[in-house]
This record gives C-alpha cells, sequence and structure tokens, in this order.
C-alpha cells in the first residue's frame, strides 16, 4: 500500500464532529472495514472554512439517457448528503424531505421529478416540448425519496441508476426521469452504493477519532484566546456533510465528506447609535435602511465565532474496491 502523509501543522476538531452522522431507520447493511489501496493527507487545501475540494461543474443540457447516482438529500445512514463539495448547514430545510438528487462527472446533485400517478411529494403537471416537433407531452410529475412507491426498485438512499431523461428527448435544464434502471449491485456494477457511503463515512469517524484528543487542546486555546469578557452562552452549528458523485468513464464512485462546526460564544453588550443614511456618489445608493433621526441608542450583545474545517475523498472502482482515500486535516478558521 502506497502512504503519503504531511505533517499536520494545525488540528481543530472536536466530537461534534460526529454530529452530522444522523442515522435513519430503514435498511441497512453490514459495514466493512476497507483499506484504501493509496492513502495521502495533507493539510493543503483550498477554501476559507470548509475544504473545496473541487468546483462542481453545472450542466444546462442533458442526453436522452444519462448514467450516475440517485442520493437522497439530508439524514442518511452514513450522515447527511449534500448536494455540492463546498458544506451546507446540518438541519436545512433543504433536506428535511429526502428527496432524490441527480449526480453524475462531479456536478452538483440535480433535483428531478418522477413520472407520478399520485405518489411522491408535491405531484403536479409539467408539459415538455418534442425535440424538433414544436410538439407538448404532458406529464403527471413528483419528487421521490427512499419512501416513495415506485416500479423501479428505488427504496434506499443512494443508487447507481440509468435513465431515460424527458421521455428520450433530453433536454435543457427540466429533468424528468421516464425510466430507471438500478444498475449497482448487477453484475456489470457490483459495488453496493449504501455499502461503499457508509464505508467512506466508517474510515472518516475513525480518523476523526484519532485527532481528537489533539485537536480537542486546540478548540480550547482558540477559547483562550478570545477578548475578555467573552464567557457567554456558547453554541456550535454544523456545517458540512457527504457529497457523492459518479465519474461513468471510469466508472469510479467518488465520496466527500466534510466537517466543519462553528463555534459562537457571547461577550459584552455594547451601545449602537444610529447614523444617517447619506447618498454614495461612487455606488449610487444609500449604504443603509432609512432610519429616524430620532431613533435613540440601542444595545446589543457582542459575538465571537471560530472553529476549523476538515474533509476527506474516498475513491472506489465498479467492484467496491477502494482505491483512493485523501485526508485533508484540520486547519482552524476565525473570522475578521
Amino acid at each position: 500500500m502506497k502512504q503519503a502523509c504531511v505533517c499536520v501543522l494545525m488540528l481543530l476538531t472536536t466530537s461534534a464532529c460526529g454530529g452530522l452522522r444522523i442515522h435513519s431507520v430503514g435498511q441497512s447493511e453490514s459495514r466493512v472495514r476497507l483499506v484504501a489501496d493509496e492513502i495521502v493527507e495533507t493539510n493543503d487545501w483550498s477554501g476559507n472554512f470548509c475544504p473545496q475540494l473541487s468546483t462542481p461543474t453545472l450542466r444546462r443540457t442533458f442526453p436522452e439517457r444519462d448514467r450516475g447516482l440517485l442520493v437522497a438529500l439530508g439524514p442518511q445512514e452514513w450522515g447527511v448528503s449534500i448536494p455540492g463539495p463546498g458544506g451546507a448547514l446540518s438541519g436545512s430545510l433543504l433536506f428535511r424531505e429526502r428527496q432524490y438528487n441527480f449526480f453524475a462527472d462531479g456536478d452538483r446533485g440535480y433535483n428531478l421529478s418522477f413520472i407520478s400517478e399520485g405518489q411522491g411529494l408535491r405531484p403536479g403537471e409539467k408539459s415538455l416540448e418534442i425535440v424538433g416537433t414544436g410538439e407538448t407531452i404532458n406529464y403527471n410529475v413528483a419528487y421521490f425519496g427512499p419512501e416513495t412507491p415506485n416500479d423501479w426498485q428505488l427504496s434506499r438512499g443512494a443508487h447507481l441508476v440509468e435513465m431515460e431523461i424527458n421521455g428520450g428527448n433530453g433536454g435543457l435544464e427540466y429533468l424528468l426521469a421516464t425510466d430507471v434502471q438500478v444498475l449497482d449491485g448487477t453484475t456489470e456494477y457490483p459495488i453496493s452504493i449504501v455499502g461503499s457511503l457508509n464505508s467512506a463515512r466508517d474510515l472518516f469517524d475513525a480518523w476523526s477519532e484519532e485527532l481528537e484528543p489533539l485537536t480537542d487542546e486546540m478548540m480550547r486555546g482558540l477559547r483562550s484566546d478570545l477578548p475578555e469578557g467573552f464567557n457567554g452562552s456558547r453554541t456550535v452549528r454544523e456545517y458540512g456533510g457527504v457529497w457523492p458523485t459518479w465519474f461513468d468513464e471510469s466508472s469510479e464512485l467518488e465520496v466527500v465528506i466534510l466537517s466543519c462546526p462553528l463555534e459562537q460564544t457571547e461577550g459584552p453588550e455594547r451601545e449602537v447609535v444610529p447614523t444617517p443614511c447619506a447618498y454614495d456618489p461612487v455606488h449610487g445608493y444609500a449604504p443603509c435602511a432609512y432610519r429616524d433621526p430620532e431613533e435613540p441608542p440601542r444595545t446589543v450583545t457582542q459575538v465571537r465565532q471560530y472553529g476549523y474545517g476538515m474533509g476527506a475523498r474516498y475513491r472506489f472502482d465498479r467492484q467496491g474496491r477502494l482505491l483512493l482515500e485523501e485526508r485533508y486535516t484540520p486547519r482552524s478558521y476565525v473570522p475578521n
């Protein structure tokens, strides 16, 4: 096994990193601890807070048929599925319905509808133009999730699929699945997508636990650096999640996992004096909303934020073998 490591200079995490792992009640399978063919560890990553491990593309056209992942957003066995690799606030409204998004070739997750007979989330109608004819066809559509009854055996939080798109017409922007074939677990694609996502999560959790003594100490150091008087109530908001994608040319699954807690501590109160709004001749607008000149000063509670970001990338082949584990070690973050 080839292994390359870079010394960890700044380690900052807490046991809260496990907070992103929200288990759902439902299907699961035995967990197998994998060892990657290659392991790389580095502190060299871009992004101010959460690691920006890749820049997702955003397609505007879709072919007649396409292969990729259907992954339900929100809490899953492997954590919180997110639509892109930049991190997202855990518990966002976006994730509450656990609807499928489509992930392929490094794109962001796309919302998509399915042909519906009344089942699914937010059912409705959609008219699509048949390419080259000027005619339209009407569909009854809805968003689907793992709990939605369907004839395509879509029942898990994640599947590798081949889809017919927009009735075999492809098209621009709007994505409607009019036929779906599940591929993972077949002779051609033996990989279990759910099993691989669970394996990636287990590896990430184990790595995070190894760092915990050092990162706890670093968090205490950040708190001790707070200005005098910042000893009030403390809250933690969890950013991050799990972003998967499928690269069809190489038949590989990539899984990015991010953990980026941001802690906030309250400090002393201070008085804020309303300021008049003057016209800005450079930008051509008033820099603030209108305020009554008689408005008295008000008191606000000061806050300070600080935290860290860390992440990892995992690459699996179509057999489910773990080819690569890239670890992006924690880096502290203190907003200006």
